[in-house]
């Protein structure tokens, strides 16, 4: 009897399955642009994806390859040997906090795992993408709003509403700096620069996927132009490359021999036209911040390149100050993982991203950037950016399951 209504539940979803489709694939999407808003310890985005977890695991869609499991037990379990070790060994090793991270890790993999595998064999590809953009532009509608709201009560004192829009996130972070009021797009994230790391995301997959799948002009120009009016110094370098490595992929727009069309004119006029209207802003934070950077008398680059590796030293090189232990903020991935779980772990994190380069080396070259542009490797941004690469790289896949309706097993 148990097994006839599990039957009958599962096939409702089967028989609704591209409204399914739809409906997961804008959860999804929606979910990430909510990942600086907190409620209690957690963000929207994790509180959402739990949610979306839980219909994949109750509609019977999902799946998870035998060697995916494999790699997911791989960190947990060495994390857990790393974090057993230095509870043993160091007097003053929060082991809550470690344990916490943990959990979050592994709620993590599997998520993202279940995603990946979810769009992959619906072959979604391009409707997530398309979900994804879709998003990203409303995103961009919102901030567009805010950063004139904030203009026009800075110099105009003119009161549009806003605060609303940024309740469970930072009402300031708009400005350049105090002296300067110059107001910087961040739309409802805590910061332009987070803002920007989610545009580069989605314009990363946009250009550079080996899916085959391509997406308006229009859309990656306005994308361009959401980064550039951020004002994020990382943000519009981590955009530039992405170009670059477009261009590069594109020999023949190298070679003069790039068939120009309306489309690709009126983009270009249109981003040269926004370009030359904020001028000044654009000088005043990145090329005149790129002079004081170049000079030393900026010291935000040098803090996040140099400073980030402060609490390296030889008593705790191998092993790291333990998972989520690190003694103070860091400003990259990489210094994240190095410091808080040794050269071993960090050497095995080195080594995927090389792996990642049998697929897709300009994809891998902007997640390494983009490691170095954002701090926190339990972040739901993070992890967004790690879903976009796995499905975007042109990784083989098989269908090839631990998990799956018995059905389906007898049928193979």
């Amino acid at each position: 009897m148990d097994s006839i209504l599990i039957n009958k539940w599962l096939d409702q979803f089967e028989n609704r399955q591209p409204i399914f489709n739809h409906i997961f694939l804008f959860i999804i999407a929606a979910a990430f642009v909510v990942s600086d808003w907190m409620y209690g310890a957690f963000t929207f985005t994790e509180l959402i994806m739990g949610m979306a977890l839980l219909v994949l695991i109750l509609s019977g869609k999902y799946r998870i390859h035998i060697h995916q499991f494999k790699w997911i037990l791989a960190p947990i379990i060495i994390i857990s040997l790393h974090t057993v070790y230095l509870f043993n060994v160091q007097e003053d090793f929060a082991l809550r906090v470690s344990v916490i991270a943990l959990i979050k890790l592994s709620y993590f993999l599997f998520l993202i795992v279940g995603i990946y595998n979810y769009v992959r064999v619906q072959k979604l590809e391009k409707e997530f993408l398309i979900w994804n953009n879709l998003m990203a532009m409303i995103i961009l509608a919102i901030g567009s709003y805010i950063a004139i709201a904030v203009y026009t009560e800075i110099n105009f004192d003119q009161n549009l509403p806003y605060e609303f829009l940024l309740k469970f996130t930072r009402l300031d972070g708009h400005l350049y700096r105090k002296d300067i009021p110059i107001v910087r797009m961040k739309s409802i994230f805590q910061e332009p620069a987070h803002l920007g790391y989610y545009l580069n995301s989605i314009l990363m997959v946009n250009l550079l996927n080996k899916n085959h799948i391509k997406i308006t002009r229009w859309i990656s120009t306005f994308l361009v132009i959401g980064v550039v009016l951020t004002l994020s110094y990382s943000s519009v370098f981590i955009m530039l490359a992405i170009l670059c490595f477009w261009l590069l992929r594109n020999g023949n727009l190298l070679k003069g021999k790039i068939q120009w069309s309306s489309s690709i004119f009126f983009s270009l006029i249109l981003i040269f036209f926004v370009i030359f209207l904020f001028r000044g802003l654009i000088y005043t934070t990145l090329i005149q911040r790129t002079i004081e950077i170049a000079t030393g008398t900026e010291s935000s680059g040098y803090e996040r390149l140099i400073i980030s590796w402060r609490y390296i030293n030889k008593e705790t090189y191998l092993f790291g100050y333990g998972f989520l232990q690190s003694p103070g903020m860091l400003w990259n991935v990489f210094a994240y993982v190095f410091t808080e779980l040794g050269l071993i772990v960090f050497t095995l994190y080195i080594l995927n991203i090389g792996y990642l380069m049998r697929f897709n080396i300009p994809i891998a070259l902007v997640f390494i950037l983009m490691n170095f542009a954002k701090g926190g490797y339990l972040s739901s941004s993070y992890w967004f950016l790690i879903l976009l690469v796995i499905i975007y790289s042109g990784q083989h896949y098989e269908s090839v399951y631990l998990f799956r309706r018995k059905e389906e097993q007898l049928e193979k």
